[in-house]
């Protein structure tokens, strides 16, 4: 695995600060699965015989013996998976002044992998690019804003009025980001093939 940091910093007039940053990282024979197993569909293929058209039940020396499936699915662990992030990162805060602290961050991020969350490779060959697409985890667009502003009233004195009803403040963080990938499943064996394992 790499990793790649630049950032940059910058000080503006009325206590701003800004970021700017790209990072980036790159994941190699990460773990992976794949079922080795998978049914071969054709002519006559149905769900009631994917066990007698898998791939190493054919010809097998045993499959009269067994019904024609000496073995069901069978997933075999991989390290052949990889992982690709980059992302330009900005921010400008305001260090506390005037009652009034915040910072706003943005983040634009592309993340491509083919087996993210360990869900198992969904192309029957033995090559992992053609699982290759974005990851579960990308989130292009990302937006956090923080903030603290103390309420200016009462704020100085130091009578029981003052201890109540000043030194009060508001704050909050407020986040807007893309939304996340998704895999549409079906739950139905269309392609005959039980390539899930």
């Amino acid at each position: 695995s790499q990793q790649w940091n630049l950032q940059l910093q910058y000080q503006l007039p009325g206590q701003w600060i800004v970021d700017a940053g790209y990072a980036g990282s790159n994941g190699v024979k990460l773990l992976n699965r794949r079922n080795i197993n998978y049914a071969v569909a054709g002519p006559g293929a149905n769900t009631g015989n994917t066990d007698s058209r898998r791939i190493l039940n054919q010809d097998h020396p045993q499959k009269d013996e067994y019904g024609g499936a000496p073995f069901s699915a069978i997933t075999n662990q991989l390290t052949d998976a990889n992982s690709n992030y980059n992302s330009f990162q900005f921010s400008a805060t305001k260090r506390f002044s005037g009652g009034l602290q915040m910072s706003h961050a943005y983040t634009w991020a592309h993340a491509i992998d083919n087996i993210s969350g360990l869900r198992g490779a969904a192309s029957r060959t033995d090559s992992a690019r053609a699982d290759r697409g974005n990851s579960e985890h990308d989130v292009r667009h990302r937006y956090v804003m923080t903030y603290l502003y103390e309420l200016p009233w009462m704020k100085n004195r130091r009578d029981a009025l003052g201890m109540i009803v000043g030194g009060w403040g508001v704050s909050g963080i407020t986040t807007f980001q893309t939304g996340l990938v998704f895999d549409i499943t079906e739950t139905t064996d269309r392609c005959l093939c039980d390539s899930s394992g």
